[in-house]
């Protein structure tokens, strides 16, 4: 990534902290889920009983857990990109996005 967009030292350097930065941020999140002890089955669903009363609340409970889940790592993305995009130029952030779109393409193909 570095030679492709021809990164500045200073850049680089300022990616390594966003990298400690996540890094670390992930370590806490772990020990946060574990200490919380949120590690919970794969498939809540199955270990639901469809003809409880309240099993629609149930449901509905996981969905909305599921759901938090998804938009919290969603805005994560984006408030790394934003930093991404607080590092590189405009023309550097062009490339940058080509290369995540390729990527990307690459890891369906092989699914």
């Amino acid at each position: 990534m570095e030679k492709v967009l021809a990164l500045t030292d200073e850049q680089i350097a300022q990616f390594q902290t966003l990298k400690e930065e996540l890094k670390a941020e992930r370590r806490a999140k772990k020990s946060e889920m574990r200490e919380e002890g949120m590690r919970k089955n794969r498939n809540l669903l199955a270990g639901l009983n469809p003809d409880d009363a309240d099993y629609q609340d149930k449901v509905n409970a996981i969905a909305e857990e599921k759901a938090q889940q998804v938009k919290a790592r969603f805005l994560k993305r984006a408030e790394i990109r934003a930093k991404a995009a607080d590092i590189l130029t405009d023309e550097q952030l062009e490339k940058f996005d080509e290369m995540k779109g390729k990527r990307g393409k690459k890891q369906r193909k092989h699914s």
